[in-house]
């Protein structure tokens, strides 16, 4: 048996009760779980137990508190409350107080083989929120930060809850107190009759009691089998959801990026037109207007002062005509060089920037091929854990169907080798679904058998 939390240890006895009512507290006392559960509204419990963490922050040592509450059947009951302490308790140094909790929880939990998760979805809701004193196992390892509760995160506290513990008692639920009633009764009637010696009827209630159970056990089975189908269609639905918030993630993430080199290209454009408009100010401020003459042009000036001195005016208009064509065309030859070596460093300045703009735009792709392959390797990663927490919950899934399977099995047995039909009992589930029986061989001589001697008696 497994050894229960340390808060289970604290359950106290029922106070003392009036002498008529002793039997009832040591009876109530004895019972087992899913008993005290008939008594007992868990939901509630937990939903309000949730509401305390919230309303005492810090305090997470959680006890069990005996509270005795008006019934209308009775005068005083005694019932088991979750709280959380009021006392100046430490927080938590590891997880396995989660772990505590959750396992508190599932004891005192209905176990109808439902997993509605609600409460353990609010319990676990307020643990995780403590991100600095409970940081989560599912550290991101993407580029993008998911948002919400991805499909890893579900089914993995899923596959570890204790509801998936390969236990034979979460595999093989307890039945209904209506069931139970109904088997207690032929059970009862069946040692009654074998006592009296009337085996036909101890025979005939044996067969009755087991097609009660082949019968709950085939309900169970359909529960089962469906709760399974809604595992799985949530864990698709969980996947398809995580994939397209991932998209959508990634999407943003490459919006951005482009629009982030873009802006990044625009001021780095701006930038390198002001150096070209400042380069070019500053080649205008250096133009020459006095070039260096040649030694002819100064020769002729020469000729040109002289003959002018000596008052030969009509031979030194001459000589300055020639003189100024020849300061024309050299002031020409001089602006036409000096353009020339402007035009090249500005060709060079030009190549320069283009050069710039390339690495600009060589490092942008290379940063948008390296995006894209982050998302592909996350897009993939992603795909494969889905696809590993697919196949441990089917192995999960058929794990528990062959252990119901081995049950169901040697109810059937159990109920052909007693001289129950097989026929009879799937005409008595009309408008209840069919029987969904395992595959074991048939046994038309137990029914032969049982009938002959019935026939044989009479």
């Amino acid at each position: 048996m497994a050894k229960l939390p340390p808060s289970l240890s604290r359950i106290q006895s029922p106070s003392p009760r009036s002498p008529g009512k002793e039997d009832d507290s040591a009876a109530l006392f004895q019972m087992s779980f899913p008993e005290i559960n008939q008594h007992i509204d868990v939901e509630k419990e937990i939903t309000q137990f949730v509401k305390d963490l919230d309303d005492n922050e810090g305090q997470e040592e959680f006890v069990f508190r005996n509270k005795l509450n008006k019934n209308p059947g009775s005068e005083n009951g005694s019932v088991n409350l979750l709280s959380a302490s009021d006392s100046n308790i430490s927080s938590p140094k590891s997880a396995n107080n989660v772990s505590s909790l959750k396992m508190t929880y599932y004891a005192f939990k209905e176990t109808t083989g439902q997993k509605s998760g609600i409460p353990v979805s609010l319990l676990a809701a307020h643990l995780e929120r403590k991100e600095s004193r409970y940081p989560s196992f599912l550290g991101s390892r993407n580029s993008v930060s998911m948002t919400g509760k991805t499909s890893a995160g579900s089914f993995r506290t899923l596959q570890r809850s204790p509801s998936r513990r390969t236990s034979m008692e979460i595999t093989y639920p307890a039945l209904s107190p209506q069931v139970l009633e109904v088997i207690n009764a032929l059970e009862e009637h069946r040692k009654k009759a074998e006592n009296e010696g009337n085996y036909m009827e101890a025979r005939a209630a044996a067969q009755r009691l087991n097609g009660v159970k082949v019968l709950e056990d085939n309900k169970r089975k359909t529960a089962m089998l469906k709760r399974h189908s809604q595992e799985r269609e949530e864990s698709e639905r969980a996947y398809k959801q995580e994939t397209n918030e991932r998209n959508r993630l990634w999407d943003e993430k490459l919006h951005e990026f482009h629009k982030g080199v873009v802006e990044h290209a625009a001021k780095l454009k701006r930038q390198q037109i002001g150096v070209l408009q400042a380069f070019r100010q500053r080649m205008a401020a250096k133009t020459p207007t006095k070039p260096q003459w040649s030694r002819e042009l100064l020769k002729h000036r020469k000729v040109q002062t002289f003959l002018g001195k000596q008052g030969k005016y009509l031979e030194a208009d001459e000589v300055k005509r020639l003189a100024d064509r020849m300061e024309h065309i050299e002031l020409q030859a001089t602006l036409a060089a000096y353009a020339a070596e402007v035009a090249l460093k500005e060709q060079a300045l030009r190549t320069k920037q283009q050069n710039e703009m390339e690495v600009l735009l060589q490092r942008a792709a290379q940063g948008r091929d390296e995006l894209r392959k982050t998302r592909n390797q996350d897009v993939d990663r992603c795909s494969q854990r889905h696809k590993n927490i697919v196949r441990e919950l089917r192995a999960l899934q058929k794990q528990e169907h062959v252990r119901f399977e081995q049950i169901l099995g040697k109810r059937v047995s159990e109920f052909k080798k007693s001289g129950g039909s097989l026929q009879l009992l799937s005409d008595t589930l009309s408008g209840m679904g069919s029987l969904m029986l395992p595959g074991l061989p048939d046994c038309p001589e137990g029914d032969e058998v049982a009938s002959s001697a019935g026939s044989g008696s009479h």
